[in-house]
C-alpha cells in the first residue's frame, strides 16, 4: 500500500515538475520573499538613510560639514605621516560630523559608522587619507568591503580636488590683477600668471563636472533605480552599478583594501 502511494505520488510530483506549475510557484515563492527581505532592508535596517548619510558625508555632498572639515584636518595631515595618528584624526572628523547633525537625532545615529583610513605610505597625513563607512549587518551584503575601499578611494580624490582648488583660489586674484595691469602680456613673468590663471580654470572646471554631472546625476539615477527594486539581487546590482558609474566617471581607480580604518602613526 505503502509503495503504491509513493508510486503515484512521485508520478504526480512528476506531472507537476513537467507541467511547470511546482516551478512558478517555487519562483512566486522566491519573489514574495525577496520583496519582503527588501522591505525589511528599507524599513527594520534603515538601509536608504544609511546611503543618505554616506553620500553626504563620505561622498561630501553636505556643503557644511566639508567646509568644517578641511580647516579642522589641515593641522593633523599637514604633518610627516610618522606624527599622524589616527585617533585625532577620527576624533576631528566625527566633531566635524557631529557639528552638522547636533539638531538631527536620527542623523546623529549613524556616525558610529563613520569611519577614516590614512595609507602607510605618503609624505603627510594627506597621503592616502580617506573616509569610509561600515554599515551594520545585514546592510553590509549590500555594502560590502570592496566598496567601502571605492568610496574611501572617491573620498580621497575629493578631498584632495577640494585642497588644490582652495588653494588656487587664495593665488587666483592677486595673479588675476598683476596680469590686467601689465602692459607686456609676453614677459616669462605674466605668461606664468596666465599659467596660473588657466590652471585655475581647470580645476574649478573639474570640480564642477565631479560634482554636477557626475555625483549629483549619478545619485539621482541611483535613487530611482532604489524605489524600483523588487529583489535583493536587483538591490545589490543597483548599488554596484552606481559606484562603479561614479568611480568611472569622476576617473577614480577603485580600490581593493577591505575597509575599515587602516594603519597610520602611533596613539
Amino acid at each position: 500500500m505503502l509503495q503504491q502511494h509513493a508510486s503515484l505520488t512521485a508520478g504526480i510530483s512528476k506531472e507537476k515538475i513537467r507541467s511547470g506549475s511546482l516551478r512558478r510557484k517555487i519562483e512566486a515563492a522566491f519573489t514574495t520573499m525577496s520583496k519582503t527581505a527588501v522591505r525589511c532592508l528599507f524599513d527594520s535596517f534603515l538601509l536608504l538613510e544609511h546611503f543618505e548619510f554616506l553620500h553626504h558625508f563620505v561622498m561630501l555632498q553636505n556643503g557644511a560639514f566639508l567646509v568644517r572639515l578641511l580647516p579642522n584636518l589641515s593641522t593633523e595631515l599637514s604633518q610627516p605621516l610618522a606624527h599622524t595618528y589616527r585617533h585625532n584624526v577620527l576624533a576631528t572628523v566625527l566633531a566635524s560630523a557631529r557639528h552638522v547633525v547636533e539638531e538631527d537625532a536620527p542623523a546623529a545615529a549613524f556616525l558610529e559608522h563613520l569611519d577614516i583610513r590614512i595609507g602607510s605610505e605618503g609624505v603627510v597625513g594627506w597621503d592616502g587619507f580617506g573616509l569610509n563607512y561600515s554599515p551594520p549587518p545585514p546592510l553590509d551584503c549590500v555594502v560590502t568591503p570592496a566598496h567601502n575601499a571605492a568610496y574611501e578611494a572617491l573620498s580621497c580624490a575629493l578631498l584632495n580636488l577640494k585642497r588644490l582648488d582652495a588653494a588656487l583660489a587664495v593665488l587666483w586674484k592677486p595673479a588675476a590683477v598683476e596680469y590686467l595691469r601689465a602692459d607686456d602680456h609676453q614677459s616669462t613673468w605674466l605668461r606664468a600668471m596666465k599659467l596660473r590663471l588657466d590652471l585655475v580654470t581647470v580645476v574649478a572646471s573639474l570640480q564642477q563636472h565631479v560634482v554636477v554631472h557626475v555625483l549629483h546625476s549619478q545619485w539621482n539615477i541611483f535613487l530611482a533605480r532604489l524605489a524600483a527594486v523588487r529583489t535583493v539581487d536587483e538591490l545589490v546590482d543597483a548599488h554596484e552599478t552606481f559606484v562603479g558609474r561614479v568611480c568611472a566617471d569622476a576617473m577614480v581607480v577603485r580600490g581593493h583594501g577591505t575597509g575599515g580604518g587602516g594603519g597610520g602613526g602611533g596613539g
